[in-house]
Parts: C-alpha cells; structure tokens; sequence
C-alpha cells in the first residue's frame, strides 16, 4: 500500500495489475490475508462509492495463477 500511495493519487488509480504484481511474490498465509485484506478494502470502498470498480473482483484466495516451479 505505501509502494501505491507513493505513485497512485487515490485508490481509484489501482487497477487489477497493480494488486497482482503486489501478491505476486506472496505465499500461503501471508497471500491469503493480503488477499483477504485487499478485498475487504476495496469492497468497503466500492461500497461507499470511493472506487467505481473493484480490482479484486474475481481473484479468490484459493485460486491463484501458477508461479514458478521450486527447484
């Protein structure tokens, strides 16, 4: 959040790449409760009409895209 504070103006600014290159690098628990954390934020948000859209529509704790197989 203080990488997007730091180039966005407003949570409006966050789009979809933004939240997946944040959760890229993440794993188990800490993916899930960023994942969980961002989308409760952005509900709240959308919500109280503080975004139009909600970057975390469709991302599921449980389903994320492939990353690099261990070694």
């Amino acid at each position: 959040m203080e990488e997007w504070a730091a180039h966005r103006g407003q949570l409006r600014a966050i789009t979809r790449e933004d939240v997946m290159d944040t959760v890229a690098d993440l794993r188990g628990s800490q993916y899930t409760s960023a994942v969980t954390s961002l989308r409760s934020l952005f509900r709240y948000a959308k919500q109280h009409r503080c975004v139009f859209t909600d970057p975390m529509r469709g991302i599921r704790v449980g389903h994320r895209s492939p990353g690099p197989s261990p070694r």
